[in-house]
């Protein structure tokens, strides 16, 4: 079963543009690399981050207090 993940983790499916559209972010209690997980004071903050691969997360917490992931856009999502 090992190889079969490895191979789905390998696989990319397209959408328009060339992005990936899914992405395998943890395993068997192992997290991707590049998959992080942030806290924020304001929204501004999210631009401040490093480059973080799709599915990380930031809490942001500016009243109301939100969290927000990283989409195969480069974008952060308000969830």
């Amino acid at each position: 079963t090992s190889l079969f993940l490895i191979s789905i983790i390998l696989r990319k499916l397209k959408i328009k543009g060339g992005l990936i559209m899914y992405a395998v972010t943890s395993h068997d209690g192992d997290v991707q690399y590049g998959v992080n997980e942030y806290v924020c004071d304001t929204v501004d903050d999210l631009i401040l981050l490093p480059r973080c691969a799709m599915g990380s997360t930031a809490i942001v917490l500016e009243k109301p207090a939100a969290v927000y992931m990283k989409n195969s856009r480069d974008e952060w999502v308000k969830l």
